[in-house]
């Protein structure tokens, strides 16, 4: 019995330590909180240092170049509630719901213009 018990300390033991041990290395992969957007956002997709917000029936373009402090530089209205936003080639391709899919020129990040659209009950995107 008192093997058993010298055993199950040991084994406690090592499992403290390792746990301890292995805390450090686990918080350092925890993500951290550096800038918030008010406001409620439906769609988000980033590329360089532009984030391009669907905020109800807008979508936002909004630096990001200084996480701790995002700035709004463009938006452009659309029919309905953005559902989701992808982009590519200097186009964000948007999932307007009952507006359809929408075709948003972003190549000047601080004047987007709407290019085209699609009559299509539109609820995702991707390119």
């Amino acid at each position: 019995m008192r093997r058993l018990q010298s055993v199950a300390r040991v084994v406690v033991c090592l499992v403290v330590n390792v746990n301890v041990l292995a805390m450090p290395a686990l918080a350092q992969d925890c993500p951290e909180l550096v800038g918030l957007w008010p406001g409620f956002i439906n769609a988000v997709a980033v590329s360089g240092d532009y984030a391009y917000l669907g905020a109800s029936a807008q979508l936002l373009v909004t630096d990001v170049s200084v996480p701790a402090a995002p700035r709004p530089i463009g938006q452009v209205s659309l029919p309905d509630e953005v559902k989701r936003v992808a982009v590519s080639d200097g186009y964000a391709y948007v999932a307007d719901g009952g507006g359809g899919l929408r075709v948003v020129d972003i190549s000047t990040p601080s004047a987007p213009v709407e290019v085209g659209s699609a009559p299509v009950y539109a609820l995702d995107v991707a390119v």
